[in-house]
């Protein structure tokens, strides 16, 4: 008996400390998308316009390398590190019900982790080559500038499908087992849907749609698991 009660009391801290790792991670996904925004917005501005050339952006990119490359660590490869430990705690918090819902949700949510990484990895990559390149031959670097946008955006950062999917699929859950607030549910719909519609072609603005709503998600999410503890008892 007593036995059994340590386990419990064991299971029951370990899954107390995933949620608080998960609501702090929750909270640092949301920091990540306003400072990406900010960074967006203000210092990378100039690239997102049509009166600079290729060679013009890389240029300016390539002065500001350093910078640049920390920011693009920060809003996929940091970014992939904190989901990952979200994903993982909200298996935790729900392990046993809506198992099959679940699951699917883990694969989608891992997926949109490596598909981030990834993206971010051959950004910071072909930033290496892209420099040596521009040196020698503008025209082939503005070339593989193109190659590196391409492979970046379809991997993530121009199509929001899996995150939407992951992000559909916990809203389907957690209603299914009354496992978060209402207007946690409410937001999650929508920015499912607008995750998923992404992949329309034309539609890809509702990717601002799609991050600006999930620091709003991300932050309530994590305020959530941080103050409301998952008990074992209800996991089964």
């Amino acid at each position: 008996m007593n036995q059994t009660r340590t386990l419990l009391e064991q299971r029951q801290a370990e899954t107390e400390n995933w949620q608080k790792t998960g609501g702090v991670a929750a909270i640092i996904l949301a920091l990540i998308y306003v400072i990406g925004f900010i960074v967006l917005l203000t210092s990378l501005r100039p690239i997102h316009s049509n009166d600079m050339t290729a060679e013009e952006k890389i240029a300016f990119v390539l002065d500001r390398k350093e910078a640049y490359q920390a920011w693009i660590f920060i809003i996929y490869v940091f970014f992939g590190i904190n989901l990952s430990l979200l994903v993982t705690a909200l298996s935790q918090r729900w392990p046993n019900r809506a198992k099959t819902r679940m699951q699917l949700a883990n694969v989608f949510g891992f997926l949109w982790v490596g598909l981030a990484i990834a993206s971010g990895m051959i950004t910071q990559i072909g930033l290496q080559a892209l420099s040596k390149l521009f040196l020698t031959s503008p025209d082939q670097a503005a070339l593989l500038w193109m190659m590196i946008e391409i492979m970046q955006n379809g991997l993530g950062g121009g199509v929001e499908l899996v995150g939407g999917i992951w992000v559909l699929l916990i809203t389907k859950v957690a209603q299914q087992v009354n496992g978060l607030c209402k207007t946690i549910n409410s937001l999650g719909w929508v920015i499912g849907l607008a995750g998923i519609l992404t992949v329309i072609p034309g539609w890809g603005a509702l990717g601002a749609i799609f991050g600006l709503l999930q620091i709003v998600w991300f932050t309530f999410l994590g305020l959530y698991l941080l103050r409301t503890p998952a008990s074992i008892k209800n996991h089964n």
